[in-house]
């Protein structure tokens, strides 16, 4: 279930790419079928700016999520190599050493 909430908002973001380049499809081909200009613009504003929107929109979440994963990656990693750290500190402190006698200088 955890995998599955994790990789949710990569596959909204895939969704809404693919649902920007449907909408820039559709301008497209809308666009296509008028010949003069004032009958193309309601297309390319409708259709082109909305489907950019999505395209970016999507991208921005699949970034973010990206980023999120790989700082929860790193932070596993610290928390880690702080836990071996203070186990190797704890180990020490646990056996006790000879104190070394310091030899005066002739």
């Amino acid at each position: 279930m955890r995998k599955f909430a994790s990789s949710s908002p990569v596959s909204v973001g895939v969704l809404l790419v693919v649902a920007g380049f449907i909408a820039l499809f559709l301008a497209w081909n809308g666009a296509a079928d008028k010949d003069f200009i004032q009958g193309q613009f309601p297309y390319l504003f409708s259709g082109g700016l909305v489907g950019l929107a999505l395209v970016g929109s999507g991208l921005t979440v699949i970034n973010v999520q990206a980023r999120r994963a790989d700082q929860a990656e790193l932070l596993n990693r610290l928390e880690a190599l702080l836990e071996t750290r203070n186990a190797e500190i704890t180990e020490a402190v646990a056996q006790p050493t000879r104190p070394t006698r310091r030899r005066k200088a002739s």
